[in-house]
């Protein structure tokens, strides 16, 4: 944990490690991910490793659902783009959806 005004704040995801996993197994899944996103057309080449070990993370380091995950994102960000630019909480046509929800 980091001190943080006298209270223990959460650590930085660069200070997290999963007990299963070592940097250099870490490396070497970044490393599988940037060859298997090479092969694919329609996925950026220019991922950096950060985003790349976030998106391990988040599917607890498994790379068949890092890769599942990644595809849908970038399907959902390029079907609906609005839902990642343009967004102005205190637009009219946001409002109007959250009045919806």
């Amino acid at each position: 944990m980091v001190e943080c005004g006298g209270r223990q704040a959460a650590p930085r995801f660069s200070d997290i490690m999963v007990d299963s996993k070592t940097s250099e197994e870490l490396e070497k899944d970044v490393k599988l991910l940037k060859d298997w996103i090479n092969k694919q057309p329609h996925l950026p080449k220019d991922l950096d490793d950060k985003v790349l070990k976030r998106f391990l993370h988040s599917c607890y380091y498994s790379l068949e659902k890092t890769k599942k995950c990644i595809e849908l994102f970038f399907s959902i960000r390029s079907s609906s783009p609005e839902l990642f630019t343009n967004r102005d909480p205190l637009s009219q046509s946001m409002q109007k959806t959250l009045k919806i929800l």
